[in-house]
């Protein structure tokens, strides 16, 4: 049995999203939230953001999930070129339990599919007004 002397112990404590190893390769970085596994949600909210750092090759997208169904129109990436980072917007259409995903790929691959590269969870507890963000198709990314 071990004894563990901690005096300084963060609060809330540390936790970090699902990731996957394409999220490392190529060389991406959470801006916020740090150090938490679930977006944050305010109660007068009606959308949650979560920000990144990408390599100028690489291009980002994401999507919301509900019960397993990706949500349509809830969810948008933009970069912000003040700031140098991609934003990432959710916003759900009922409280409860989703999941935000984000995916990625370089600009130089052949494949236009992008693969996940994070995860988070995102509990809705109080929902002001829903929204939706505009439909965006692969011709709008690929002539920006």
């Amino acid at each position: 049995m071990f004894t563990i002397n901690a005096k300084l112990i963060p609060t809330p404590p540390l936790s970090y999203p699902k990731i996957w190893q394409l999220f490392h390769d190529l060389d991406l970085k959470i801006e916020a939230p740090q150090d938490r596994t679930a977006a944050v949600w305010s109660q007068n909210a009606s959308f949650s953001e979560i920000r990144m750092s990408a390599p100028d090759n690489v291009q980002l997208s994401c999507s919301i999930e509900y019960s397993d169904v990706k949500e349509k129109k809830c969810a948008l990436a933009q970069f912000d070129n003040d700031k140098q980072q991609w934003q990432f917007l959710f916003a759900p259409q009922r409280t409860g339990a989703h999941k935000l995903v984000i995916y990625a790929r370089r600009q130089s691959d052949i494949k236009t599919t992008y693969d996940c590269v994070a995860q988070f969870d995102l509990n809705v507890t109080k929902l002001q007004k829903a929204i939706k963000f505009p439909l965006t198709y692969t011709k709008f990314q690929t002539n920006l």
